[in-house]
């Protein structure tokens, strides 16, 4: 028979992995399951992780990629680089190596990027500086 995770597992010893969670996760908790969600939340199942959880009451949240990763685009990943990064935090400690170990090249910004809008920046500040020295 199927039953319900939440008939198997106390719903105060899970967290739902969404990268829409308000919530970042900042340690793993012995005891604790961790449900890695199957579908991506971007396109056409937008927010259906967190509905899920909600549906369960459990708890969600999110990894800490934005604060370790300078990213591309969204922070959405495939459940084998989540696994990647959670077991590479288990093993070390550290969010930052997990994030850098584990997170693709695709989803991080590129560094010409950085440079092009760090020069366009200059770009524009440079001649507002100028008309003021004038002025």
């Amino acid at each position: 028979t199927e039953k319900v995770l939440t008939e198997v597992i106390p719903r105060d010893k899970c967290v739902y992995l969404s990268a829409e969670s308000n919530e970042v996760l900042s340690e793993l908790e012995d005891g604790c399951h961790y449900i890695i969600g199957g579908l991506v939340d971007r396109n056409r199942f937008k927010g259906i992780s967190r509905k899920r959880a909600a549906e369960l009451g459990v708890r969600t949240a999110r990894l800490p990629l934005q604060e370790h990763v300078d990213m591309s685009a969204g922070c959405v990943m495939t459940t084998l680089h989540v696994v990647k990064i959670l077991l590479c935090f288990m093993s070390t400690g550290s969010w930052e190596q997990a994030c850098q170990f584990a997170v693709p090249q695709r989803k991080r910004r590129r560094e010409e990027e950085e440079k092009s809008s760090d020069e366009d920046a200059s770009e524009s500040a440079a001649p507002n500086a100028k008309q003021q020295r004038a002025d």
